[in-house]
């Protein structure tokens, strides 16, 4: 645990000893927006965001947004590259101190402003690819809870499947789940194959063929701006594939942190 920091105080802005650079970089960034993290949540984001880097999970990753937190902002930072693909909110979703993000009602959604076939310097890509993210609350919902339009997004949907498409054009439903409220990931790692992941397990395989992704932005709350989850969400990700390893490592550090809030993620 990054106990220096805390000892020693705070200095300048960069000056975080103990902290991994990556948790310092986020820091700084939303100290110098007007939001910063108190001591306590601070070792928080530095066991989280500090975790996944050392996991190699940060590096496979365009973006990665942890949408619990006590301000608005701070939530909506892209903790892979502060200052890039920061979520736009359209048209007022609500956002809950430490309780995530909602559509408010079914109009409000977040755009990344990050396109999964065009951003310069992408690491997704048709073959090699991955999205995912959690949902803390609501009910199922045959509407994206994220997506970059219609071929690649995830679903928790009625029936209690999770349905999902990443760079196809057809779904992949998974039944028999008791909620819609889980953190759910895919990868994509071939032409012909990828990977579903439910609370951090491997699920069933799938082999649909690739497709070009679609010229869309990665969002939050919907997929396409006009369909809405009514859910609640409270982490996004999208990038490469990170694997069965990189998967457990986003859910349990995911679940840690959420748990220290008071929450209860599944």
């Amino acid at each position: 645990m990054p106990s220096a920091w805390h000892t020693l105080g705070r200095g300048a802005m960069g000056v975080r000893p103990g902290y991994a650079p990556e948790t310092a970089a986020y820091l700084d960034y939303i100290e110098s927006q007007g939001v910063p993290a108190d001591a306590t949540r601070s070792a928080l984001l530095d066991a989280f965001i500090g975790g996944l880097a050392a996991d190699g999970v940060l590096t496979r990753l365009d973006a990665l947004y942890l949408l619990i937190g006590h301000a608005d902002l701070a939530t909506r930072v892209n903790i892979v590259s502060p200052g890039a693909y920061t979520l736009t909110k359209v048209n007022s979703p609500l956002f809950t101190a430490d309780g995530g993000w909602a559509d408010n009602g079914g109009a409000g959604y977040l755009d990344s402003g990050f396109n999964i076939s065009s951003a310069s310097g992408r690491k997704y890509a048709q073959n090699d690819a991955g999205i995912g993210g959690a949902v803390l609350g609501g009910s199922t919902s045959a509407a994206a809870f994220i997506g970059a339009g219609a071929n690649a997004l995830i679903v928790a949907s009625t029936g209690l499947a999770m349905r999902s498409r990443l760079n196809q054009g057809s779904n992949n439903d998974l039944s028999g789940f008791t909620t819609p409220k889980a953190v759910m990931g895919v990868d994509r790692t071939g032409s012909n194959l990828g990977q579903r992941y439910r609370a951090g397990t491997a699920q069933t395989a799938f082999t649909t063929a690739s497709a070009a992704p679609t010229n869309d932005t990665f969002k939050v709350l919907t997929n396409n701006g006009s369909a809405f989850s009514g859910q609640t969400v409270g982490l996004a990700w999208v990038g490469q594939s990170v694997g069965a390893a990189g998967q457990a490592a986003l859910r349990s550090r995911y679940v840690v942190f959420a748990t220290a809030l008071g929450l209860t993620p599944e």
